[in-house]
């Protein structure tokens, strides 16, 4: 009588274990090619991110630097609401040709798609949510453009903004974020923002009193304020994956001496504390710094 061979019921054993065990080891290898291209896309994300936010500090100090009387090239302020003449200032910072910063030209690689969500009343824009792109019935006017006094603008090592705005701001400049909720007639909307200097916030000149059109009246009937009030400085930095828009009330005391700028980085105008760019004594202070993706 024959005895079964055991060793014939494991013919084959082998091969599986070889298999499974090529199964997990292929398991194993493709997991660390996953975290290590996620790795990656995570420190190029972050070096991204760096590159916009320091180039805006630089658009944001460049802008800063030529709001001062003193400075070596200083600009010539707007003074009047959007759409007058001198109301929009744009500081243009190209990188080597054929690179082209046109903000005020619409379907242009580094058009103002900020502007149209800002609202000033008769400014020649219709007011659009940021939900909404803006359009070709959108581009701004009364604006001029100075160039850049950066060492490498015009080259390929020019710093990484595109274009820096300045224009005055009304109390519905920002219509989710009116500086003084009490004025929402459209005299009020349009009122002229000022910094003032005693309580240390931005106030609607209408507030003041009724009969001021301008922070100068209100300056001139012995307020603390500043004049010329609160321009609005934004810039457009190129990165890897996007365009970031950057958008801040910069108060100024005088054009002898240098503004109080904080920046706050982040989705929402109150999302973080300001993050000075200087020591505390080179400022006062700025409401908000928006980043839009």
């Amino acid at each position: 009588m024959r005895t079964p061979n055991s060793c014939k019921n494991e013919r084959g054993m082998a091969l599986i274990i070889a298999l499974l065990l090529l199964l997990l080891i292929s398991a194993v290898g493709l997991g660390m090619v996953y975290m290590s291209t996620t790795e990656t896309s995570i420190n190029t994300n972050y070096k991204d991110t760096q590159t916009a936010f320091f180039g805006m500090r630089a658009g944001l100090e460049e802008g800063r630097d030529r709001l001062r009387a003193n400075s070596a090239f200083p600009l010539v302020l707007p003074t009047a609401m959007p759409p007058a003449a001198g109301s929009i200032v744009y500081i243009t910072n190209p990188a080597a040709a054929p690179d082209a910063v046109t903000p005020q030209t619409w379907n242009t690689t580094y058009f103002d798609d900020e502007y149209c969500h800002e609202s000033f009343v008769n400014g020649g824009v219709t007011y659009r949510p940021s939900s909404t792109p803006c359009t070709s019935a959108d581009v701004p006017v009364g604006y001029t453009t100075v160039a850049s006094h950066s060492p490498n603008t015009g080259t390929a090592g020019a710093l990484k903004y595109k274009w820096v705005r300045i224009t005055l701001k009304q109390n519905g400049t920002f219509p989710n974020a009116l500086v003084d909720p009490t004025q929402i007639t459209p005299v009020g909307l349009a009122s002229q923002v000022c910094w003032d200097g005693t309580l240390l916030q931005e106030r609607v000149v209408k507030a003041m009193g009724a009969a001021f059109t301008t922070c100068a009246d209100a300056k001139n009937a012995g307020f603390n304020v500043q004049a010329p009030p609160l321009p609005l400085i934004t810039r457009q930095i190129p990165t890897i994956s996007a365009s970031m828009v950057i958008t801040a009330a910069a108060p100024l005391t005088t054009r002898a001496s240098p503004p109080i700028i904080h920046t706050r980085p982040g989705m929402d105008p109150a999302d973080r504390p300001p993050v000075p760019l200087r020591p505390p004594q080179w400022y006062q202070r700025l409401p908000w710094v928006t980043l839009l993706v």
